[in-house]
């Protein structure tokens, strides 16, 4: 048996561990999770724009109150789209390393764990490492997509609200009753969470990637080198 493949499936399912069922996805479930969180945050524009209706006539104070709630909302979930999205890609990492260590092995079918899948490795190790690669820049843009969608609903709820806020200031609603941490910089620092979680993302797909290339290695070695 390959020995290495230990060291990679330690680290893997150590960092799927921290998220939901979504590590139990089958291969392809990332591009269905992707395109359903999309066409999510895609129906969002209707909404910025019945949000926009909504702040109509509002004092400002309500104005303020009820953006910074819809902040917190696209943050939240924000975070949770990208976890899901994370895991599924690290999951499927992990599958591609038990499959490669089947094929390796040359495991009969009945012998096989049932959630290795099943993959048309070339014979080639570059051409492996290849058509893992590519899978891989695959999973970190669709990653990329996801933090890009709710970092432009944070976006577009900050505008709606500057937008709806102008010539609304009364002697009600003077500056010194807004709070002291304003929409805008609540709006960027949100968007600015969500790319050092988008950075995280990547990194652990990268690092997955990394200790599959150990794998991708220590399976083309010959026998004896490998023992």
């Amino acid at each position: 048996m390959i020995q290495v493949s230990a060291k990679l499936l330690t680290w893997l399912q150590g960092n799927v561990s921290f998220t939901s069922d979504c590590c139990k996805l089958p291969l392809l479930s990332l591009w269905l999770l992707t395109n359903e969180i999309l066409l999510l945050t895609a129906n969002t524009f209707p909404l910025i724009c019945r949000f926009t209706n909504a702040l109509a006539g509002q004092s400002a104070n309500d104005m303020i109150q009820r953006t910074s709630g819809r902040l917190d909302t696209l943050h939240s979930e924000g975070i949770h789209r990208l976890s899901d999205i994370t895991c599924s890609a690290v999951s499927q990492l992990l599958m591609l390393g038990k499959s490669i260590i089947a094929h390796a092995n040359k495991l009969p079918k009945e012998d096989a764990e049932e959630d290795v899948i099943k993959v048309d490795w070339p014979e080639d190790s570059v051409d492996r490492a290849k058509l893992i690669r590519e899978k891989a820049q695959t999973m970190a843009g669709y990653v990329e997509a996801v933090s890009n969608s709710f970092i432009t609903g944070i976006a577009d709820v900050a505008e709606a609200y500057l937008a709806a806020i102008k010539g609304t200031t009364t002697a009600a609603d003077s500056r010194e009753d807004l709070p002291k941490k304003s929409i805008e910089e609540k709006a960027k620092t949100f968007a600015q969470l969500l790319r050092s979680d988008h950075i995280t993302a990547v990194g652990k797909i990268r690092d997955g990637l990394q200790y599959l290339s150990y794998v991708i290695i220590s399976t083309s070695m010959p026998a004896a080198a490998a023992a």
